[in-house]
């Protein structure tokens, strides 16, 4: 009886590192990593460019910017290297339908695995929030409340503008001369809509 037992055990163990080999590989693109992302852009630059279709108002010039996979990684990736972000550095970033994916990497059992994390965008009050609407093992579907309490151990001490509530990662903005006053994600794209005082466009 206690043969049988313990080949039970064995046969159940042996099945569940089975499925976590089928099931949880599947690690992230070198050439994805926001690391290997080559900067080419600013929101400066960008802002520039949309002036042409800005409107004077009561708040200042407003105008609106549109940003794709690409150019949001080329953005990102000088504000999380200032921050010394390593970790996620190392992770993908891409706007796909009106969500943000973020890949992160992990490791189980020894294996390259990643987080694959999908969430709705927001900001207000110079911060940016992220809520978790999905996540993934690799390719294994996980409980995002598990989910969030990787991402808060993981996170608690990449950054002073990092934070975590709940389901929610929460990205303090730096001051800028630009107000946002608008974010939308659709379409594989993010539309920002911007305000900027006269004074801060002459540089005064």
């Amino acid at each position: 009886m206690k043969k049988i037992i313990k080949r039970t055990v064995v046969g159940l163990l042996v099945l569940l590192f089975g499925l976590i080999l089928i099931l949880v590989p599947s690690s992230i693109q070198s050439s994805d990593q926001l690391k290997n992302v080559e900067s080419t852009i600013s929101l400066s630059s960008m802002v520039e460019s949309g002036l042409e279709n800005a409107t004077v108002g009561t708040n200042g010039l407003s105008t609106e910017i549109t940003i794709n996979s690409k150019q949001f990684n080329q953005l990102l990736k000088p504000f999380l290297t200032d921050n010394q972000n390593q970790e996620l550095l190392e992770s993908a970033y891409s706007i796909e339908g009106d969500k943000l994916r973020l890949q992160l990497p992990i490791k189980i059992l020894g294996v390259d695995s990643k987080l694959d994390l999908r969430f709705h965008v927001a900001y207000e009050n110079h911060t940016l929030r992220f809520d978790l609407a999905s996540s993934r093992l690799g390719n294994l579907p996980v409980p995002k409340a598990i989910v969030a309490s990787i991402l808060q151990n993981r996170l608690k001490d990449q950054s002073s503008n990092l934070a975590m509530e709940q389901e929610t990662i929460l990205v303090s903005l730096p001051e800028s001369q630009f107000k946002i006053t608008g974010l939308n994600i659709q379409d594989d794209t993010a539309k920002v809509k911007l305000t900027m005082n006269v004074s801060g466009l002459l540089g005064q």
